[in-house]
């Protein structure tokens, strides 16, 4: 039995028609700075996944996105210092990319990038190789 301490994270991919994902660079003076990750972030006490990723998107790249266009992809575990993530994964579809007005509290740079130039990245964030893994296998093979 594991006995980490658990953390609930909502995290999105935006995700362009030729499989480019918007990344975030983490400011230096925050948890896992200078990293590259998703927009997300902790789930609040109370709050429902699906509330807490739209939350999160709005306060870090300042994109307003209806909760119908989060298509859930399913709760997978990743492991990073000495806790455990129960990450709630969510995909937006966009035509195209576009530029996000960063919060410099959170995030100080972006890019869009495909999936395998993500996977082998050296400075991502903890946990995100296990929700990319998660992410890529068969879509029938998530709960």
């Amino acid at each position: 039995m594991n006995n980490l301490p658990l953390v609930k994270i909502a995290l999105c991919f935006f995700e362009t028609p030729d499989e480019r994902v918007l990344i975030l660079k983490r400011n230096p003076l925050v948890y896992q700075g200078n990293k590259w990750g998703l927009a997300g972030g902790k789930i609040e006490k109370n709050e429902k996944p699906l509330c807490a990723v739209q939350r999160e998107v709005m306060e870090e790249v300042n994109v307003r996105v209806p909760k119908k266009d989060f298509k859930y992809i399913g709760k997978c575990d990743a492991q990073h210092n000495n806790m455990l993530a129960e990450c709630y994964v969510y995909k937006v579809f966009v035509f195209d990319i576009f530029k996000p007005k960063l919060r410099q509290e959170e995030a100080i740079d972006f890019k869009w990038a495909s999936y395998k130039d993500i996977y082998n990245m050296d400075n991502m964030m903890r946990g995100l190789r296990e929700v990319l893994d998660y992410v890529l296998i068969s879509p029938s093979q998530h709960d």
